[in-house]
């Protein structure tokens, strides 16, 4: 017999054609490795689907999010608008207050000055009055003759001029109940008296 090495003899195993039992355990090795891709596939698959499924989801969150910031901004934008134009009326009734107090004021020192102007001329007009009241007195004054005085009197009789002074009667005129107490003071008292002389 010849004598072969251990290592010829195994590549001799290996090239040798394989039997039906090597055949069908090689069958169900690749039925079980092909399933098993099958699962892992699957697997990845699976999670493959929910990674995109969370990703959508937190895109739409995302997405929902920029709306709700936008609709946020624009009541922001909204109210930032309406305080504005809040303040500006503010300010326009702040300027048309001082406005009216300041018409307010000039009114008020306006119709001040009228009623001093007012009350001096009233005082003027009472030194007026007063002073026509006594020029018309000391005229009717003036002009009233006494029946004892004579123009053409004789020194002779100066000295019967006391006695017949005495014996004179009392003038004819007399206060026809003059109301002295009225409102325009002196004036209308020294008035009242004028007419009293007439």
């Amino acid at each position: 017999m010849i004598c072969r090495p251990a290592s010829v003899v195994a590549s001799l195993k290996l090239h040798e054609a394989p039997s039906d039992s090597s055949t069908s355990r090689r069958g169900d090795k690749d039925r079980k490795i092909y399933s098993w891709r099958q699962v892992l596939m699957e697997r990845t698959f699976e999670d493959e689907n929910k990674t995109l499924k969370q990703d959508i989801a937190a895109e739409r969150a995302e997405l929902e999010a920029i709306l709700n910031n936008r609709q946020v901004n624009t009541l922001l934008d909204q109210l930032k608008e309406e305080r504005t134009q809040r303040l500006v009326e503010m300010e326009a009734s702040h300027v048309r207050e001082r406005e009216m107090q300041a018409l307010s004021s000039e009114a008020a020192v306006a119709t001040k000055g009228a009623l001093l102007a007012h009350e001096e001329a009233a005082g003027k007009r009472a030194e007026v009055n007063g002073l026509r009241a006594s020029i018309r007195v000391s005229t009717k004054l003036l002009h009233v003759r006494p029946p004892y005085v004579q123009t053409n009197a004789n020194p002779m009789h100066a000295s019967r001029l006391p006695s017949t002074i005495s014996t004179l009667p009392t003038p004819n005129w007399k206060p026809h109940n003059c109301n002295c107490s009225t409102r325009d003071g002196r004036a209308a008292s020294i008035d009242s008296v004028v007419q009293c002389l007439e």
